[in-house]
């Protein structure tokens, strides 16, 4: 169910949760996924790319901060309920005790 919260700038109605947010935060965990043990400084700066965001649209009057923290909290869970509900179905647990540099 979409709630319709006027955004901080009165522009429209679909300010709650921050879209723009919950996507950066789903590319983030996806890149941690599958880069943190070939690149240990991924889960660094793909956080960081995607916290800017969320700080940047509450920055710009788009969203207030529960819609950037809801947004970035779905965007976290769904990527990593992709992750535990598929890893048997590509190999993805047996590729883990191979690491390849």
């Amino acid at each position: 169910m979409k709630q319709h919260t006027l955004r901080l700038d009165g522009s429209s109605y679909n300010s709650f949760p921050s879209g723009h947010t919950t996507q950066t935060f789903a590319a983030a965990t996806f890149l941690n996924e599958e880069y943190k043990d070939r690149y240990p400084w991924i889960p660094y700066a793909s956080y960081t790319a995607a916290s800017s965001v969320g700080l940047l649209r509450v920055a710009n009057n788009r969203h207030y901060i529960s819609d950037v923290l809801v947004g970035a909290g779905i965007g976290y869970l769904s990527m990593k309920a992709a992750y535990w509900t598929h890893q048997y179905k590509w190999g993805k647990a047996a590729r883990k005790q191979q690491l390849v540099y």
